[in-house]
């Protein structure tokens, strides 16, 4: 994916399928001018909280325009206001090249719980949490006995 800056009449042809003054017209419509926004500046101009929630639910409409909303790692690392590195990404509009529209879409499409890969994915997933639990509470016991003062995994 590639950031792109959009024609005025490319970006009106995509604003045109969302609601306007929304949480996604708002990103689209500033990322469509701006693309390597940071996530702060995101936020605070579009007033929405979770970008990566919205990218993820409109990636699909999108789609037909070969665009996504996407995010990359700034080449410079921001400093916070504890002036202490930051992991602030940067959003784009990105334009998808002929391979990534062969992709599935993340998202809302995602795996459904019929797909036998995605069970054997989640059953994975909770053996290591129930393994997680049981290991977390031997820890707990055994510092509650003082046999241990530090345990590591």
């Amino acid at each position: 994916m590639t950031p792109t800056r959009l024609k005025k009449s490319e970006k009106n042809k995509v604003l045109a399928d969302f609601t306007p003054d929304t949480g996604p017209y708002n990103i689209i419509q500033h990322l469509a001018d701006n693309p390597r926004t940071p996530v702060s500046e995101l936020n605070t101009i579009c007033s929405v909280g979770n970008v990566s929630d919205v990218s993820l639910k409109y990636n699909s409409a999108l789609r037909k325009h070969r665009l996504a909303i996407g995010c990359s790692q700034p080449p410079v690392c921001y400093i916070n206001q504890y002036h202490m590195p930051s992991m602030m990404h940067e959003w784009s509009l990105c334009r998808l090249s002929d391979e990534e529209m062969k992709l599935p879409i993340k998202g809302p499409d995602r795996p459904k719980v019929e797909d036998k890969h995605f069970k054997k994915r989640q059953k994975i997933i909770i053996d290591r949490t129930k393994e997680g639990e049981l290991l977390n509470s031997a820890i707990r016991a055994t510092r509650n006995y003082g046999l241990s003062s530090r345990a590591s995994v």
